[in-house]
């Protein structure tokens, strides 16, 4: 049986709040990569980062320091206070020697352009994407919604360097039986032409009834569905979800 190659997952605040504390969580559940988020913009509102970018590196670095892979993840808005944040974003990054960026483009990135016109489009993306190349040279991902406005997200997935769906294999995505595996090849089929590596994002909740299955099964069979598409990365939301028999049957997974 093919095993994953990384077992990675998202954290939130608490993470930065008591990165100490988190070090021997991530540690005790086997983790590859932890992603970290580093602000919150799913509500219109001006760029913030949850921290000052000095408190940001430390935190990061003690995850750093500690031996582990570390990303971080920030949303993005058609906004000018976002598309300058990027660079605070990409310092950030680059500080503390973090060797990924995630950008989260959902509902607040793609509600404003989706009735805007292609060039419009276009100038919101490459100055989001292009502000973060200006202090941040290394890996820059996209993690969308599967079914996302690909008219909006278009060139977005064709200037990154890994695409992240979030396939979440939820009881609400995937709540019949008969179709095991729908999802992730739905996703494979919307995604792989862009060219760029595919992590898979997976569901760590709301999994009893996901596929028609009880919670253990459900997590067996999105694993197995990926790993038969050949991907051999994944992504959960989130890591505070990884607990007991969901963590163990991932674990069942890994090389």
């Amino acid at each position: 049986m093919a095993k994953l190659t990384e077992f990675g997952a998202w954290a939130g605040l608490a993470a930065l709040n008591n990165p100490k504390k988190y070090v021997g969580l991530i540690k005790s559940v086997s983790l590859d990569r932890i992603d970290i988020m580093v602000n919150d913009g799913s509500k219109k509102k001006p760029f913030h980062l949850y921290k000052s970018e000095d408190v940001l590196v430390a935190a990061l670095k003690v995850f750093k320091d500690a031996g582990i892979n570390v990303s971080i993840t920030t949303w993005g808005q058609p906004d000018g206070t976002w598309t300058a944040g990027m660079a605070a974003v990409g310092r950030v990054a680059t500080r503390a020697g973090v060797d990924q960026v995630t950008l989260d483009l959902e509902e607040t990135w793609i509600t404003p352009l989706k009735n805007k016109s292609d060039m419009e489009i276009l100038t919101w993306t490459v100055g989001l994407i292009g502000t973060l190349k200006t202090t941040f040279s290394g890996l820059i991902a996209l993690a969308p919604i599967v079914y996302a406005n690909k008219k909006v997200l278009d060139i977005a997935c064709q200037m990154v360097d890994q695409i992240i769906p979030q396939c979440y294999s939820t009881v609400k995505n995937v709540p019949g039986s008969g179709h095991d595996g729908s999802l992730e090849r739905a996703t494979m089929n919307l995604y792989k032409g862009y060219g760029a590596p595919i992590v898979m994002g997976a569901a760590a909740w709301n999994l009893h009834g996901a596929y028609g299955k009880n919670a253990v099964d459900a997590v067996r069979t999105s694993l197995e569905a990926t790993l038969a598409l050949g991907v051999t990365e994944v992504r959960y939301w989130r890591f505070e979800f990884l607990t007991g028999e969901i963590l163990d049957t991932i674990r069942e997974f890994l090389g």
